[in-house]
């Protein structure tokens, strides 16, 4: 299986899909991904610390599970052999197995300088960092649950 890098798109509110090329073969409004290795690009974090701009610098790669909503980017790829019909929003899950053992993940370039796994989806909870994951489920605003 291909290895695909996904991001947040900050023009179209929703997530985009990279092959290992680097080029976008679409978009989606939900993605599971296994095998995932999460990347931060250092110059650009400089870069958002001193402009107080917003840039993609923070990618998480995997081999796709599922994809919701998928659209091809110029008829270049299609995921629909990894089609979600069912959706259901990350954090919306009513699994006691998922809430127990999923962590939240987040990202944030303001203040830290990798992605950051929490032992609750408390705000207040403990969080350590994170490189990689067995297993993620992102959703086009963002919010993160994960098997680190």
């Amino acid at each position: 299986m291909s290895r695909y890098s996904v991001y947040r798109n900050l023009n179209n509110g929703k997530l985009s899909v990279r092959d290992n090329k680097g080029l976008v073969v679409g978009h989606c409004d939900a993605i599971t991904l296994f095998g995932v290795r999460f990347n931060v690009n250092k110059k650009g974090l400089k870069r958002i610390r001193e402009t107080k701009r917003k840039e993609v610098v923070a990618v998480a790669s995997g081999q796709v599970l599922s994809a919701y909503n998928f659209k091809s980017y110029k008829n270049r790829e299609s995921l629909n052999t990894f089609k979600l019909h069912d959706y259901r929003p990350v954090y919306e899950h009513r699994n006691f197995v998922i809430n127990q053992i999923a962590k939240k993940i987040t990202f944030n370039p303001y203040t830290h300088d990798k992605f950051r796994a929490w032992t609750s989806l408390d705000n207040n909870a403990a969080s350590w960092e994170v490189d990689d994951a067995y297993l993620i489920a992102i959703d086009k605003d963002g919010r993160m649950l994960g098997l680190t």
